[in-house]
């Protein structure tokens, strides 16, 4: 039997809300997969007897043995529909019943709050866990999880208004289930007995096949209140998403404040959205502390430290925060010791891209649909064709995009498709190994010829691992004063044309894409953030010590400093920001590469003390490289 055991270092949180969210979408397609079987297994015994009913060719009418015979089908038919209407209103009010007492509800949001509890705990430097009596939990994948942590009573009540919130949002569903599948044979029998009784021209194939697209849209989608139409499984999939997310944290603010800690920052996803984007890096207070600068004691030592808090838990979420399918996370912030990801870049083409790549998911599982439910062959292997076609699609996107494909999401049995049992199919044979980073500007320009040397300053100082994920560097129109850009979701490097230190800013942009795929114990987040090893802790401390960084913060603390600059100065402090200015000076200087160095100098020559103060003098640095040798060694990868 597998465990499934609250370990914050084994699985990323993303992938718990994800496994969970789209199981209990998989609890509401089974559902509507059952109904839609029975609904049709009564609509085409209703269109076989339909079907038998003579229709009038000669002028004269019918004979008297076919009205005699019309009339025994009439009355076949409208007691095979009595029947049908009962069986159908048991079958719904029976699974409607089922759905509300599995239990999944209580039981995923509890394994949520565990998790949320263990991460915290383990953020905080105490996660001893207490062994406690193993709770079966029949879900995530068909085998039967555990979890080997307790919630106390104060825990348990912490959370357990998310779970009557999903509850709630279920209700939505389970009467939408109670009401479909009278509805919808009835609406079949209205598709086609019309025109089958009165002999009038739609053709008896015509109408199987209004039937058939009736029945490939399954429950009918509905309107919340913000206007957005809602399939069954995706609506499931969303609220599990945002409830799993919401105990989570809620769970993890909880054992927070049982250790004193009631202060918390925003760590948001690689492609979150814009209103997400607005509070990355947030000090946000959970015991009501109003926004504000805060005087409080150091994490470590008896100094004091001003904190500035941005808002309130619930004042975040009131503004936007926290939104359905959000995935932002909130970690301890300690006095002295936190660094908040306060890197609020919003990057639009990612949020369209992950919008684009949904819309082609439901395009391929519009058209499987179709070919499930086919009524013949010439119709099942046009539907076949729009199959292929979609995929088609799909790879085309994802070889312009370079973001991930989730084929899990174009099957039948995922969120508000159908289809029969999942087939199992061969693996595939894994890949062959090629390198991670693949230079897609021509040698012969200039901008390749810089691309392609500082590669090979990098290879120089270091390996890059041919299993990390694949990283096409090309070139983009990007916005004013954007030279380079490292886009994570889609594993993608873009360059400008026209930036003035093309070598600098192409190792700037690997140090991001090494940061991401590379560095710390995960590939979910860029490891400056999360800082899950003690080496990218000694590399942040060194550059928080250097010149260049006390100049910067006191640029920033200058009330004569510009807003503009003040703003400017804090994305250049955010630890994803440092990281790739001293990866891209620690290869030039490790490499002794003369072009980069020549950048560099350009930097250090400004009449700009924020543009001198980006990157280090030689002696300022040297900590710092020495603390980027070791990330290095310990990977195996130092030259």
């Amino acid at each position: 039997m597998a465990l499934f055991v609250p370990n914050p270092d084994a699985e990323s949180v993303e992938e718990i809300i994800e496994q969970l969210s789209v199981e209990l979408a998989r609890m509401y397609r089974d559902a509507e997969d059952e109904l839609i079987r029975e609904i049709a297994k009564r609509a085409a015994r209703d269109m076989q007897l339909a079907s038998k009913l003579p229709t009038a060719i000669a002028p004269g009418g019918l004979t008297v043995a076919e009205r005699r015979r019309q009339n025994r089908i009439l009355a076949e038919l409208a007691a095979h529909r009595a029947v049908a209407v009962r069986e159908l209103q048991s079958l719904a009010v029976a699974t409607q019943e089922r759905l509300r007492l599995s239990g999944m509800v209580q039981q995923i949001i509890e394994l949520a709050a565990r998790e949320g509890e263990a991460a915290a705990a383990a953020q905080l430097g105490f996660a001893s866990r207490v062994p406690a009596a193993v709770i079966p939990l029949p879900f995530l994948g068909g085998a039967a999880a555990t979890s080997a942590t307790t919630l106390t009573s104060a825990g348990s009540q912490a959370v357990a208004m998310v779970a009557l919130s999903l509850q709630n949002r279920l209700d939505v569903l389970n009467q939408r289930i109670t009401r479909f599948p009278q509805d919808a044979y009835q609406r079949i029998i209205a598709l086609h007995s019309p025109n089958t009784l009165l002999g009038i021209t739609t053709s008896r194939t015509q109408q199987a096949a209004a039937v058939q697209r009736f029945l490939a849209e399954g429950i009918p989608a509905f309107v919340d209140r913000s206007g957005r139409r809602w399939t069954i499984g995706a609506y499931a999939e969303m609220a599990g998403r945002t409830s799993v997310n919401r105990a989570y944290n809620d769970a993890g603010v909880w054992r927070m404040q049982q250790s004193g800690v009631n202060l918390v920052t925003v760590v948001r996803g690689l492609d979150s959205c814009k209103k997400c984007a607005a509070w990355a890096g947030k000090i946000l207070s959970t015991d009501g502390t109003p926004a504000g600068p805060v005087t409080l004691p150091h994490a470590t030592n008896d100094s004091s430290v001003t904190v500035q808090v941005a808002a309130t838990v619930d004042g975040a979420r009131n503004a936007g925060w926290g939104h359905p399918n959000c995935r932002c996370r909130l970690v301890p912030y300690l006095p002295g010791l936190t660094v908040p990801q306060d890197d609020t870049t919003y990057d639009p083409e990612a949020e369209k891209e992950r919008a684009e790549q949904r819309r082609l998911e439901r395009e391929i599982r519009a058209a499987k649909r179709l070919e499930a439910t086919a009524l013949n062959d010439t119709d099942r292997a046009r539907a076949a064709a729009g199959v292929r076609e979609a995929q088609a699609q799909m790879r085309e996107f994802v070889r312009d995009t370079g973001r991930q494909r989730r084929s899990y999401r174009e099957q039948l049995h995922f969120s508000d498709g159908r289809g029969g049992p999942i087939r199992a199919t061969p693996a595939p044979k894994p890949p062959a190994p090629r390198t991670s980073v693949d230079i897609r500007i021509k040698k012969n320009t200039d901008l390749g010829a810089a691309v392609y040397g500082a590669r090979a300053s990098i290879a120089r100082v270091h390996t890059i691992p041919t299993g990390l994920r694949h990283l096409p560097v090309e070139t983009a129109r990007l916005a004013p004063g954007v030279n380079g850009v490292y886009r994570g979701g889609a594993s993608r490097l873009q360059m400008s044309m026209n930036g003035p230190s093309p070598r600098l800013t192409f190792a700037h942009e690997i140090g991001h894409y090494l940061d991401h795929q590379l560095l710390g114990t995960t590939t979910r987040n860029f490891e400056s953030r999360l800082m899950t090893e003690n080496v990218t802790r000694d590399w942040l401390a060194k550059v928080t010590e250097t010149a260049s960084y006390r100049a910067l913060a006191a640029l920033k603390a200058d009330p004569l400093t510009p807003a503009d600059i003040v703003k400017h100065i804090d994305y250049l402090m955010s630890p994803v920001e440092l990281w790739g200015r001293s990866y891209a000076q620690y290869i030039a200087t490790r490499s002794a590469d003369k072009v980069m160095l020549a950048e560099l100098a350009a930097f250090r020559a400004s009449e700009s003390p924020w543009i001198v103060s980006r990157q280090w003098s030689t002696t300022d640095f040297e900590p710092v490289a020495s603390a980027i040798d070791e990330i290095f060694r310990g990977k195996g990868l130092l030259k």
